[in-house]
């Protein structure tokens, strides 16, 4: 409340005293019903049941809860009795103040009327001497009233400093005492209000010690001052309170600003004091010091990747929320304005960071992927899987794929079709983007083992269409199916694409095709169910279909290799080149077999890279098809055994499922060779 000058003080201690003794009643009134939780707490020792245990935690938190509040209630009384006091007394002071100055006023008002009339007199009876007087008379108590009215004034302002001051140290020995979680905690370890207070003041000076630190001046000064603020953040210890009241004064971008540049930056401590906090934040605030982290990169490039590593290292150890708020502000930093790639590489760390605590919780990173809103759902999944750096994420995009994995898993396993549906879309959105220019599985590297794994466990609930995909025909709707939930609409080219990349070497490989053994196991094990002859086989040659698109798709680098390979060959040799055709057309024929004038070997002996990348990959499809069709075949095979059906007829019933039989070969080696690239072109139905 501001003061108007020379008015009276604001402010009413009577109600200040008024606020007092409701605060002490309510203390009282808590102390009763902490001595009445006690005597229920003694009475429910001589019981022992499940109830009487729930009912004795219930009583011990609400005992300790009503010793917080009665505690912080006590000392609100104090303080604001202390108060009202002081109060009362500055608006006497002042009102004093006022008395004075209005009768020096009144005195001032005297004088110079004393003055104006002794001049008018003066013109009348023309005495010099006693004009004269009169008029040194009057200014002399003009002056002197002037004096008073001055004096009268700053002791006004005095009283109102002492207001203001008196104000601030109030609320000062209030501050901190909102936090109730931090008063929990000071509780719990026995400490007591004067070390709650000591402690929450000293977090309010490292704050400030913070914000007078300014990374100016020479870099022996910049040093220096870093350096005595970190020895200072260091020597802070593990307190609590001496952390939530540092971290409810400063911003993360500050401490970016300052300690998010050179070495020796106490992250450990820092994150640890951040963790503290949020253990004393509502959920909302928490949320909000995610996104503040997140903005604490800053816009300039400059600098940005000392800041990132510092903001990233701040994210250990902080609750759920935390995370929450860092990816939605992530979302819109990346997702809605193109950003240059050394803008969104800088924030690789964070990124990282976020996405690995968001994964931690499959809810919250589902519900962060499938908004209900469909552009912000778009803007998200641009952001995190759509725009990456040349270079890659610091881990190789693990942690990015482990989200999507996390994501799509939980919701593709609900019960609830509409969760299912929000992961299919989830899945349907993100591949076009994944296998895009700038996408994660882009071609900007190499996918590493973990984020293959990661791509495989988010697809592995829709391989069950992934025959479909390519041949909608199939799709009949007139044999089992074998998905367990609903499915994305997929592209066939961005799908074998998203495999090839992810197969890059056999370990990645072995990750799909894991995927696949589990999908046929879980086939396999229905080949008990009361299926007819026609209707099993056509349920197993749905599964070898859909198992082909995996298999041959994790064959087709080998393909796509060579064929760049024997380009790279082709071209180095100068076989399409138009100079070498120009010196072979007139070269004899026994020369041209061999070598032009260049000394450059021709086609015919150059080796064919392509050929054996075929063989390699004909050699794999008869074993691969026999790993997933061998299953389904044993399955009902011991089925048909179970059932007791006569073993005579066994074989024509299980002809039709040997790996080796028209039925199921022609179905598995037709999606191999489309997605290995070995025979007709993908979207090619010749």
């Amino acid at each position: 409340m501001t003061d108007v000058p020379f008015t009276p003080l604001a402010g009413s201690p009577p109600q200040m005293e008024g606020l007092s003794a409701a605060a002490a009643r309510a203390a009282a009134a808590l102390a009763t019903t902490r001595t009445d939780l006690d005597r229920l707490r003694r009475g429910l020792e001589q019981h022992r049941s499940d109830a009487v245990d729930a009912a004795r935690q219930v009583t011990d938190a609400l005992g300790a809860e009503a010793d917080v509040v009665g505690t912080v209630l006590r000392h609100a009384a104090t303080v604001l009795t202390g108060r009202a006091a002081d109060l009362a007394s500055e608006r006497r002071e002042a009102a004093l103040a006022l008395e004075r100055r209005a009768v020096a006023t009144a005195r001032l008002r005297h004088a110079e009327a004393d003055e104006a009339e002794a001049w008018q007199q003066d013109a009348l009876t023309a005495d010099p001497a006693t004009t004269a007087t009169r008029l040194w008379e009057a200014r002399r108590r003009a002056e002197q009233a002037c004096q008073d009215v001055a004096a009268a004034e700053a002791d006004w302002y005095r009283a109102r400093e002492a207001k203001e001051s008196g104000s601030k140290l109030a609320a000062a020995r209030l501050g901190g005492l909102d936090r109730t979680g931090a008063l929990r905690l000071a509780a719990a370890s026995g400490s007591s209000m004067a070390r709650y207070r000591a402690g929450w003041d000293r977090g309010v000076r490292l704050a400030a010690m913070l914000a007078t630190t300014f990374p100016d001046g020479s870099r022996e000064d910049q040093a220096a001052a870093r350096a005595d603020l970190a020895a200072a953040i260091r020597a802070a210890g593990d307190d609590p309170v001496v952390w939530t009241a540092f971290w409810q004064h400063v911003t993360p971008a500050q401490v970016a600003r300052v300690l998010g540049s050179g070495s020796g930056a106490p992250v450990q401590e820092l994150a640890a004091g951040l963790a503290a906090w949020a253990g004393t934040a509502t959920a909302a605030e928490q949320r909000e010091q995610g996104a503040a982290l997140v903005a604490a990169l800053g816009d300039s490039t400059l600098g940005m990747d000392d800041r990132a590593q510092l903001v990233a290292g701040l994210f250990a150890g902080l609750p759920l929320p935390v995370f929450v708020g860092a990816a939605d502000a992530l979302g819109a930093r990346h997702g809605h304005e193109p950003r240059d790639d050394l803008f969104v590489a800088g924030s690789g760390p964070v990124v990282v960071a976020v996405a690995t605590g968001l994964s931690a919780d499959p809810d919250a990173a589902l519900d962060h992927l499938a908004p209900e809103d469909a552009d912000l759902a778009a803007v998200r999944i641009r952001s995190w899987f759509g725009r990456v750096p040349p270079d890659g994420w610091p881990d190789g995009g693990a942690a990015v794929a482990g989200l999507l994995a996390v994501a799509v898993r939980h919701g593709s396993a609900s019960s609830d079709s509409a969760t299912q549906s929000r992961a299919a879309l989830v899945v349907e959105r993100a591949t076009p983007e994944l296998v895009g220019h700038r996408g994660l599985l882009g071609p900007h590297s190499a996918v590493p083992d973990e984020a293959a794994r990661h791509v495989a466990l988010a697809y592995e609930p829709y391989i069950p269409i992934f025959e479909e995909i390519e041949d909608p025909e199939l799709d009949d709707g007139t044999t089992p199916g074998t998905a367990t939930c609903v499915q994305p609409r997929l592209d066939a080219f961005e799908l074998r694409r998203l495999i090839g990349v992810t197969s890059g070497t056999p370990v990645a490989a072995d990750h799909w095709l894991g995927a696949a053994d589990r999908y046929v196991a879980r086939v396999a094990d229905g080949m008990d169910a009361p299926l007819d002859a026609s209707g099993r086989t056509a349920a197993a040659q749905d599964t070898v279909g859909d198992t082909g698109v995996v298999a041959g798709a994790t064959r087709s680098p080998i393909l796509l290799e060579a064929r760049a390979d024997q380009a790279r060959t082709e071209a180095a040799t100068g076989w399409l080149n138009t100079g070498l055709g120009l010196s072979t057309a007139t070269a004899r024929p026994a020369a041209s077999v061999i070598t032009t004038g260049a000394g450059l070997l021709l086609p015919p002996l150059l080796p064919d890279q392509v050929a054996e990348a075929r063989e390699t990959v004909l050699r794999d499809e008869s074993l691969l098809r026999e790993r997933f069709a061998a299953p389904l075949h044993e399955a009902a095979t011991e089925a048909d055994a179970a059932a007791g059906l006569d073993p005579e007829a066994a074989p024509a019933r299980l002809d039709q499922l040997d790996p080796d039989s028209h039925a199921i070969g022609s179905r598995f080696d037709e999606r191999y060779g489309v997605y290995s690239d070995l025979r007709r072109t993908l979207g090619d139905s010749s």
